[in-house]
């Protein structure tokens, strides 16, 4: 099966550190948003000279870097992943790779998880860079990765998703959906484990429940036909209770039922919103979303209800929702932080394309860019 992911532009580039601060630039971003509070900012870790120094258009990173410990994890080039401290600055480790990171790096204890371009998945020590296992997949890995119990779930570009035994890189099971060939977008929304079940939303706008040990399918439903080319499931879909709330890039935003006998009936959609659902995320009983028409919303996850709504005219590509901030990235390079209430706390404009989640540090955030450079926040 052959598709073509709509994706950017992977630039090989030769490994460099450093850290130094840095000035945000000004943007098209409307009057209101300007007139915020300052950000704290700790500076800009420099994981690759050359990319930055070039600057080649249209570069972004869909893998991004992993934490742990302080310990950052990703790659800097097409040709090595590394081991990078936050506390010292120095490289721990160097592991040379024929290919790119294809995914966000997951790192589980002393272990990290990492999917290359050519299909690869390898298990890494992260204290030392030694491979533990690797094995050879049908597609690369295109989005992040979870793990439940003793299995790996992993989804490729064709959307098959397997599980991988964590300890010995075998394979258990894997599911195809059978899609047609076609063109695909690139997101890095995960399949959800929830009570020995997996939840997988696909190409189609449709969601799949299997079963977490055999990877039987257990049912397939398209909660809505909308309108538009594309209807990919994107950012984080979110189980509650008897429900599981999503997003899809044709606008729709919703929840579906995973009750018995009601599985992957619409529960409630939400139409305040406007464009195409970019990202979302949720914490306590709310899920945020994030449009590509610059649109942040909150909403009830129980009700549907929105909580409120900001439009802030930036592209939004990635929210996540702090415990103090909503932390919202753009593909312009913009980054803002709104309070719980959905007020301005401040932005910045960092220049490069930010494509993944950020990373999470003590009491710091950082935000990576497709010109491999990390921009460090004090919360």
């Amino acid at each position: 099966m052959k598709c073509l992911i709509l994706s950017g532009i992977f630039l090989s580039a030769s490994l460099a550190s450093a850290i130094q601060p840095y000035q945000g630039q000004p943007s098209y971003l409307p009057d209101f948003v300007k007139r915020q509070k300052r950000p704290f900012r700790l500076g800009v870790i420099e994981l690759s000279r050359k990319v930055d120094r070039d600057k080649p258009l249209g570069a972004i990173d869909f893998a991004g870097w992993a934490e742990q410990g302080g310990i950052l994890v990703g790659a800097p080039d097409h040709k090595r992943v590394i081991a990078f401290s936050l506390r010292n600055g120095q490289t721990q480790w160097v592991l040379p790779t024929d290919e790119i990171l294809s995914a966000p790096p997951l790192v589980l204890g002393e272990f990290v998880y990492l999917g290359l371009l050519d299909g690869t998945l390898m298990k890494v020590d992260i204290h030392s860079g030694k491979t533990n296992w690797k094995v050879k997949l049908n597609s690369f890995a295109s989005r992040a990765m979870v793990k439940d119990n003793y299995y790996l779930y992993v989804v490729t570009a064709n959307q098959t998703i397997y599980a991988v035994n964590l300890q010995e890189g075998r394979i258990e099971w894997l599911h195809d959906p059978e899609l047609p060939e076609g063109i695909r977008l690139q997101n890095l929304v995960p399949p959800v484990v929830y009570l020995n079940k997996v939840y997988l939303g696909i190409s189609t706008g449709e969601i799949l429940s299997l079963d977490a040990k055999s990877g039987a399918l257990l049912w397939r439903r398209n909660p809505q036909d909308q309108g538009g080319r594309f209807h990919d499931v994107m950012g984080k879909m979110v189980p509650l209770g008897k429900l599981l709330a999503f997003c899809r890039y044709d606008g729709l935003v919703g929840a579906i039922s995973l009750e018995t006998g009601n599985e992957g009936s619409l529960l409630w959609s939400v139409n305040e919103l406007t464009g195409s659902c970019a990202d979302s995320d949720f914490r306590e009983g709310r899920f945020y979303v994030g449009t590509v028409n610059g649109d942040v919303g909150v909403i009830n996850i129980t009700t549907g209800k929105p909580l409120w709504i900001e439009k802030l005219g930036i592209p939004v590509t990635s929210i996540s929702a702090a415990e103090e901030y909503i932390l919202v990235a753009s593909s312009e390079g913009d980054i803002l932080a709104l309070n719980t209430t959905g007020s301005l706390e401040w932005r910045d404009f960092i220049g490069g394309r930010v494509a993944t989640r950020p990373i999470f540090f003590e009491q710091s955030v950082y935000f990576s860019t497709g010109l491999k450079n990390l921009y460090g926040y004090r919360l």
